[in-house]
């Protein structure tokens, strides 16, 4: 009896011990290098889901992910202060001060060097190739420029 009990508490132990170290992440983020056909290369980082903090720079790779019609993007449209509000700020603003709107994007809004977060629904730690559920960006409107 004494013998199951110790090889119980062992494959406890070592069951908790090998959870421990098992590291997810389910969020790339980067800045696109190509979009070839349904195909979003970039270059970028994961960081562990339980420790956000993990970002290293030497952690960064190259990925491939996939979307399909089932992927969603989504643009955050940061509307810019004018020419007239910077000056009188001298320059200096702060991102709160912007204001932020949330729109549904698409593959066709991205190229080459936009910067962005994409989620999986999988586990894409140490991964190079996943399928993307959710992309999403940023779009930059600035009042003083002509579209």
């Amino acid at each position: 009896m004494k013998k199951v009990i110790f090889i119980l508490l062992l494959v406890a132990v070592g069951f908790f011990l090998w959870q421990r170290g098992t590291v997810s992440s389910y969020e790339f983020s980067g800045q696109i290098e190509k979009i070839e056909g349904n195909l979003i290369y970039a270059r970028g980082l994961t960081a562990d889901s339980d420790k956000p903090e993990s970002y290293h720079a030497e952690r960064i790779r190259s990925v491939v992910a996939s979307v399909d019609n089932d992927t969603v993007f989504e643009r955050e449209v940061w509307h810019m202060l004018t020419a007239e509000e910077l000056k009188k700020s001298d320059g200096k603003w702060e991102l709160s001060q912007l204001r932020k709107e949330t729109q549904e994007g698409s593959l066709s809004d991205l190229d080459a060097g936009s910067s962005v977060t994409i989620e999986s629904r999988n586990n894409i730690y140490n991964k190079t190739e996943f399928r993307a559920k959710k992309v999403k960006y940023v779009k930059q409107v600035y009042p003083d420029l002509p579209e």
